[in-house]
């Protein structure tokens, strides 16, 4: 495994993401937004890790901190988040909506 990148037999896998309250814990802080069209991420939910391949916007949430886990903190405050994301109900819809500087660097 290489240290960074979250890689298994079959290749990259979704992000796991470790929800954090503690801003100095925090590697990214996101906004929710209820609107896709504000959005730089559209991301769907799923842990059954049936999405291989969908790295970035395909979020599995973890309640314990794993390895490559990314620490994530959840703000409301958009001013503060360096991303926004508005969760979708299928991976078919997820993917980033323009270009950003952490697109290829969340997983």
């Amino acid at each position: 495994m290489v240290p960074g990148c979250n890689f298994d037999q079959w290749g990259p896998v979704m992000t796991v993401i470790c929800e954090v309250f503690d801003p100095a814990e925090a590697e990214l802080t996101v906004e929710v937004v209820q609107r896709r069209a504000i959005a730089d991420l559209l991301v769907h939910i799923d842990n059954s890790k049936r999405h291989v391949g969908h790295t970035e916007a395909i979020w599995s949430i973890v309640e314990e901190r794993k390895p490559l886990a990314r620490r994530i903190m959840f703000t409301e405050k958009p001013g503060l988040a360096r991303l926004k994301v508005c969760f979708v109900d299928s991976p078919v819809q997820a993917g980033w909506v323009r270009n950003h500087a952490l697109k290829g660097r969340l997983h």
